[in-house]
């Protein structure tokens, strides 16, 4: 398993300000090397906006990460996998004529549709009860919680050799 990172976002749960929160987890091998989960600075109009819009940041994380990785020579073949439980985020995304109500918000669309055109990001679905960043985006009841512990790999592991040495 190489670099691929999660997105994901709860829709409008600040009741102040009904902001969503975004959240997204990037691996690396199969371990968590970068996470972040911040309140969205705009009010979203619907889930897929929350979505949408949080997909930037995931793939500009997922970007840098593996700048990073190539400048220790380890780059990642191209594109980089991003998963995201929002089929209707994905297919604005995958649609080139998508449109947005402000100018702000249509900059955060056009990057991820750019990144994902130029070949360099490979948006995919996957289904909420297996999206790891959705323990970064609302409080969970202990199944969940644990469900996510084990999704970013912090488990208990039984260590053979420790027993024989």
């Amino acid at each position: 398993m190489g670099l691929v990172a999660y997105a994901d976002a709860s829709y409008a749960n600040d009741l102040l300000t009904r902001y969503s929160i975004g959240g997204h987890i990037v691996f690396l091998a199969g371990g968590p090397v970068f996470w972040k989960s911040k309140k969205q600075t705009f009010t979203a109009v619907s889930t897929t906006e929350a979505e949408f819009t949080n997909l930037t940041p995931a793939a500009q994380s997922l970007i840098w990460i593996n700048q990073l990785m190539k400048e220790y020579g380890m780059e990642q073949p191209k594109p980089l996998l991003l998963y995201t439980d929002s089929d209707n985020a994905r297919l604005n995304v995958l649609n080139p004529l998508n449109g947005a109500r402000t100018r702000n918000i249509d900059v955060r669309y056009k990057y991820i549709i750019d990144q994902v055109r130029k070949g360099i990001i490979n948006l995919q679905h996957l289904g909420g009860d297996q999206m790891t960043a959705d323990g970064l985006t609302k409080p969970l009841e202990i199944q969940k919680h644990q469900r996510f512990v084990k999704q970013l790999g912090m488990v208990a592991k039984r260590i053979d050799w420790l027993k024989n040495g």
